[in-house]
């Protein structure tokens, strides 16, 4: 298994506290610690934070060291994940606005914006539900609607979304085209989440329908035409 050396401890987690006001609520997972910045920690291990913080190295060690994620290894090099955790009732309503305080939390936090596609921004917002209903069935439910109703709209600017859920059925990540899936269990997650980046051009194998793949291609046009899989 490969060794990860961007964090040999998972506890305590590091985590620095944003002070802009309208992004009260976000810290940042100091997930490659340089010794130069002033963060806290987190021992408590049934912390949310600390659930997430686990899940996402999950992500990065993937299967013998493998990770399941291409894009995670900069993101945590660039100490690039910014969380921010919701108490409130699971609503409708509340889940829609989450997915717009993400997109809002992005523009303010990346160093990126408006350099162009071609620049590969790190930056990932994640907002982690509390309320003890969207850990549910019916959670499930409306985080699956609420994110089909996104998904295409946030493409479409050069957005990836996905949510993450206790319940979520594994195998969602397809194998590159062939219509087949994998058994990679990337979206279950002890916290509900939804997870919110720019799009990079390694996601060709998220991109599920022909209007997403159509979607893809007008951000990287070069890289669909390569793909043996899109030239049938």
């Amino acid at each position: 298994m490969k060794k990860n050396t961007l964090l040999t401890s998972l506890v305590p987690l590091w985590v620095y506290p944003l002070t802009t006001l309208a992004l009260t609520g976000f810290v940042r997972l100091i997930t490659n610690p340089n010794g130069k910045a002033r963060y806290g920690s987190i021992s408590d291990e049934s912390h949310p934070l600390v659930k997430i913080r686990k899940y996402l190295h999950f992500i990065l060690t993937g299967n013998d060291g493998d990770a399941f994620c291409p894009f995670v290894r900069l993101i945590e090099r660039k100490n690039a994940y910014f969380v921010r955790l919701h108490s409130g009732a699971l609503t409708r309503t509340m889940l829609n606005e989450s997915v717009l305080d993400l997109e809002n939390a992005f523009h303010a936090l990346s160093n990126c914006v408006g350099k162009g596609e071609s620049v590969t921004d790190p930056t990932t917002v994640v907002v982690g539900f509390l309320d003890k209903n969207v850990s549910s069935e019916e959670g499930l439910a409306l985080m699956e609607e609420i994110h089909a109703a996104h998904r295409p709209v946030l493409l479409a600017k050069g957005f990836m979304i996905a949510y993450m859920h206790p319940l979520h059925p594994t195998g969602r990540i397809s194998d590159g085209g062939t219509g087949e899936f994998g058994t990679e269990p990337i979206f279950v997650c002890d916290v509900p989440l939804f997870v919110l980046r720019k799009i990079h051009e390694k996601d060709l194998k998220f991109m599920r329908t022909e209007n997403e793949k159509e979607l893809y291609q007008r951000i990287f046009p070069s890289k669909l035409q390569k793909c043996p899989y899109h030239n049938k």
